[in-house]
């Protein structure tokens, strides 16, 4: 390999930038409260997720609703999803994450690398981690379960210096509390 191409290696890959939200406005903050307020509000999230056809799963649709919110909490709650194929696993985590602003409230992927959540330039505190279906987690389940038991990632890699030459090493820090979500047919995760 030549020199260029052992740097680019080495060196992780910036993601695009993700599009920020405007600030909110005073009275979009008081129709925020105003709703957060509502003693019917877990009513009104279960007849919304009703209309878009899921039937039967309101114990399973308030639960994954109260799992996402945690996010904003010290020690956010986790969940997976379990059930037979083609069961509607899929479906009901969708519907919920509808309620929820994606890259603000949650990241999703279908699979991750070992490294991915060391490398990405996503920041993990207070999002849930959405991953389609738990065989998608298997290569990073070691850096998943750290981040959500200790809060935090840490992790020291070895880089070459371009202008140098010199190997050196450079420590990745992760700051959670994060949350994480999947699915799965598998009867023990």
């Amino acid at each position: 390999m030549t020199k260029q191409k052992d740097a680019e290696a080495a060196t992780p890959k910036k993601e695009p930038p993700t599009q920020q939200r405007p600030p909110m406005t005073d009275d979009e903050k008081n129709k925020a409260l105003t709703l957060l307020k509502d003693p019917a509000l877990l009513f009104d999230v279960l007849s919304t997720a009703k209309q878009s056809g899921i039937v039967g799963e309101e114990k399973n649709l308030l639960t994954l609703y109260l799992v996402m919110t945690s996010r904003l909490l010290p020690q956010p709650l986790s969940g997976a999803t379990k059930g037979e194929s083609s069961a509607g696993k899929s479906a009901l985590d969708e519907t919920i994450r509808r309620f929820f602003p994606k890259d603000e409230a949650y990241y999703f992927w279908s699979a991750m690398s070992s490294k991915n959540l060391f490398y990405t330039e996503k920041d993990f505190k207070h999002k849930m981690l959405v991953i389609a279906e738990a065989n998608g987690s298997e290569a990073s389940s070691y850096a998943i379960r750290t981040l959500l038991s200790e809060n935090r990632l840490s992790y020291e890699v070895v880089e070459r210096d371009e202008r140098t030459g010199k190997s050196g090493t450079r420590q990745i820090e992760k700051e959670g509390p994060t949350g994480f979500l999947t699915t799965t047919t598998l009867p023990i995760l």
